[in-house]
């Protein structure tokens, strides 16, 4: 009796092992894979003109490019931000080339971005304050 209970043990220990070497390789393939979507987004953005930093960009992109070309180069624009650079309230991608063109420059130069250097210069004032 204890030989067969001491042979299930150990086809379950065995099944257990693979299990787990089964799941890390999953996992690391997938962690693979989204470094090569990033990677590819990287050099998708690269390929026109690096990402947009301000309304300036956006028009450049958008006198360089139509139709197909430029939503496909918004959209990337808008998913670089959300992936690499970690942009909170990103653009949803769904809307027409037209919609993301208005809205693109204003969220480069939107208010989260606005808030975020106010508060940074509230910090250095307050460091200077104490200084005193």
């Amino acid at each position: 009796m204890r030989a067969k209970h001491k042979a299930k043990e150990q086809a379950v220990i065995k099944a257990v092992r693979r299990k787990r070497v089964e799941n890390a390789a999953a996992q690391q393939e997938l962690q693979m894979k989204a470094a090569a979507s990033r990677k590819q987004l990287i050099e998708d953005v690269l390929t026109h003109a690096g990402p947009c930093k301000c309304h300036e960009d956006v028009k450049s992109l958008q006198s360089s490019l139509s139709g197909k070309d430029l939503l496909l180069a918004l959209k990337n624009e808008i998913r670089y931000q959300k992936l690499i650079l970690g942009i909170p309230g990103v653009l949803k991608l769904t809307k027409p080339t037209t919609e993301l063109t208005a809205d693109l420059p204003e969220h480069l130069g939107g208010s989260n971005r606005k808030n975020v250097e106010e508060d940074m210069n509230g910090d250095e004032d307050m460091f200077e304050e104490d200084e005193d």
